[in-house]
């Protein structure tokens, strides 16, 4: 029972933190809206790249430290 009223106080707590932290303004206008689906189109195409490439390095590492166990092969995995 003291565990579950200790959590339920720091629930509380953490929502009031929350609340008094929150911004008071919901301005969307103060958004850079300068950006044009092209410069989206560019972004997402340079995120998915950057995906593949660490995708195929991550596999890599993760072939080599399943097939060498090793001290280096298990850091290069973590």
């Amino acid at each position: 029972m003291r565990k579950l009223l200790l959590s339920a106080a720091s629930i509380a707590a953490l929502n009031l933190i929350a609340c008094s932290q929150a911004p008071t303004s919901t301005n969307l206008n103060s958004v850079d809206s300068t950006l044009t689906v092209q410069e989206a189109k560019e972004f997402l195409e340079k995120a998915e790249q950057e995906i593949v490439e660490l995708s195929a390095f991550a596999s890599k590492i993760y072939w080599v430290q399943a097939n060498f166990i090793t001290e280096d092969t298990n850091s290069l995995a973590a």
